[in-house]
């Protein structure tokens, strides 16, 4: 870059060092906040960036009235694959699991690896009416192939239990969101798993 730079421009080389110094931090410092907003096994971003950007997506649903969608998502019987394939195979399954989310989702949606196996998806400007669409589309990404858990292992088909709720704007914070989607969830789980519970 500093080579284009015309020759009627002095450029000294205290100057260019400082700039070096300056960008060398910034670097260093977006690959800091990146760390730290995102999990690490999965690229997705943490509990606590997704709880921070709930806030912020339940504030502009409030402000703009406009809707808003979550999803909490479970790998159904997690366990057993850890406890039958290891836990380096728990890792295929859960990035292969956080690939096919990210990419049934919209660039505005923001999907969380709450914890463990379970995921959090906050879709802004989702009417009511796409509750169930969107799980069921979610659902079926999931499990629409088995993952590869390498290692000459053979391929293992992976559901996913959803819960997913709409957001009431003159009643609901963010929290309460959460936890009527969880009890969607649960309720998926109790009913048999691989399926949809709808919170409207």
């Amino acid at each position: 870059f500093c080579s284009r730079i015309p020759p009627r421009i002095q450029v000294s080389t205290d100057l260019l060092q400082n700039l070096g110094v300056h960008l060398m931090l910034a670097a260093h410092n977006s690959r800091h906040y990146t760390g730290a907003i995102t999990d690490g096994l999965t690229r997705l971003g943490n509990k606590q960036y997704g709880l921070v950007r709930l806030e912020e997506t339940v504030f502009s649903a409030q402000r703009y009235n406009v809707d808003l969608v979550l999803a909490m998502c479970d790998i159904d019987h997690f366990k057993r694959v850890n406890d039958s394939f290891g836990h380096l195979a728990g890792d295929r399954v859960l990035k292969e699991v956080s690939r096919r989310l990210k990419d049934c989702m919209r660039k505005a949606d923001i999907a969380v690896r709450y914890g463990g196996e379970e995921f959090m998806l906050i879709m802004p400007q989702v009417g009511v009416d796409s509750l169930a669409i969107i799980g069921e589309k979610v659902r079926h990404a999931v499990s629409s192939a088995p993952i590869d858990l390498g290692e000459g292992l053979k391929p293992i088909e992976v559901t996913m239990s959803i819960g997913i709720a709409a957001y009431d704007a003159k009643t609901e914070s963010g929290q309460a969101l959460i936890a009527r989607a969880d009890a969607a969830l649960y309720r998926a789980k109790q009913a048999g798993r691989n399926r949809v519970e709808v919170d409207y």
